[in-house]
C-alpha cells in the first residue's frame, strides 16, 4: 500500500524548491516552516558563517558608442488587398421553380 504521509511530504519538497527557484521566498518559508512542523524535515538550505560574495555591479552603458542602426536592410513587405471576394447569398428558388 502507498505510504500518503511520504506522498505529502515529498509533494510539499517539491514544492519548496518549485517556490525557491520563482523567487517566491515568503511561501517557500511558510511551506519550509510546514514541513518542519508537520514531519519533523529541515528542507532551509544550512547556514553558514561564510557569506557568498555580492555580485558585482554591471558596467554602466558607454556613452562614446553609438547604438547600433536600426533595421533599414529590408523594405516593409507590400500590403496585400482585402482578399477574396465574398460569395453572393444563397437566393431561394421561388415555389414552382426548379
Amino acid at each position: 500500500m502507498r505510504d500518503i504521509n511520504r506522498a505529502y511530504r515529498d509533494a510539499m519538497a517539491a514544492e519548496y524548491a518549485a517556490l525557491v527557484s520563482a523567487g517566491r521566498l515568503e511561501d517557500a518559508e511558510h511551506v519550509a516552516e510546514e514541513l518542519k512542523s508537520q514531519y519533523d524535515i529541515d528542507v532551509r538550505p544550512a547556514r553558514t558563517k561564510v557569506t557568498e560574495k555580492p555580485k558585482p555591479p554591471l558596467a554602466p552603458e558607454r556613452v562614446d558608442v553609438e547604438p547600433p542602426p536600426e533595421n533599414t536592410a529590408e523594405p516593409t513587405p507590400a500590403r496585400r488587398g482585402p482578399g477574396r471576394p465574398r460569395k453572393p447569398a444563397a437566393t431561394k428558388p421561388e415555389p414552382g421553380e426548379k
